[in-house]
């Protein structure tokens, strides 16, 4: 083995050194959840595509009139039932689902861990505020789904109550955005009773949603 063969192997191992501690930086948990994020926008997607670009809903009733909850809707395009779930995730009653919840999750499902922007899915098809992601005027600042079954964003600010803090990192809650990235709030600095001009950076993901939460759409 010449010296340029071993430059070229330490090079390699030192990369591979940096990547896992990168890696390690994160909680295996966290990147699994968001893992999960990615796949359940994939599958979003297919569904969409097979229903004319509808958003999936929340609920809608099924050809034979049966009410299906949109995990339901997506399992047909799951490869792995896990997909629906973080680790770890803790349960907080049968039911949790609230009118005004921006992301109502049913926990009754198995283990759903994840939940839906219910300002843009709405209730059924024809209660939805939004029918087609791309008439989102920003897609990348509209959350479609997120993994805390627990958050709560209700139609004032500084909506986030410390009691319902996200589950699954503490502090943190990552969701897939309509576009397809990751974004990470955290709940110290996302809307807790601090008064708005007290929130800071991450508060930027949420400049276009105004009275209601409402979302910018095209004109």
């Amino acid at each position: 083995m010449n010296f340029r063969e071993v430059m070229l192997i330490a090079g390699a191992a030192g990369s591979l050194v940096l990547l896992v501690g990168a890696a390690g930086s994160r909680t295996a948990r966290e990147i699994r959840c968001e893992e999960s994020l990615h796949k359940i926008f994939q599958m979003a997607e297919a569904c969409s595509g097979d229903n004319d670009e509808y958003i999936v809903r929340i609920q809608e009733r099924n050809r034979q009139g049966r009410v299906e909850f949109w995990p339901e809707k997506l399992r047909p395009y799951a490869r792995d039932f896990r997909d629906f779930s973080c680790p770890d995730n803790i349960r907080h009653g049968a039911n949790a689902f609230q009118k005004d919840d921006l992301l109502p999750a049913y926990f009754y499902l198995g283990d759903v861990s994840f939940g839906i922007n219910g300002h843009i899915s709405g209730l059924d098809a024809k209660n939805a505020s939004i029918e087609k992601i791309h008439n989102l005027k920003e897609p990348s600042y509209t959350v479609y789904f997120g993994d805390s079954n627990t958050m709560r964003l209700r139609a004032i600010p500084s909506a986030w109550l410390k009691d319902w803090a996200p589950v699954h990192e503490g502090s943190i809650m990552q969701a897939v955005m309509c576009d397809g990235h990751i974004e990470r709030f955290s709940s110290e600095t996302l809307g807790t009773y601090e008064p708005v001009e007290g929130w800071n950076r991450d508060s930027a993901r949420w400049k276009n949603w105004k009275k209601n939460l409402n979302i910018e759409v095209k004109k």
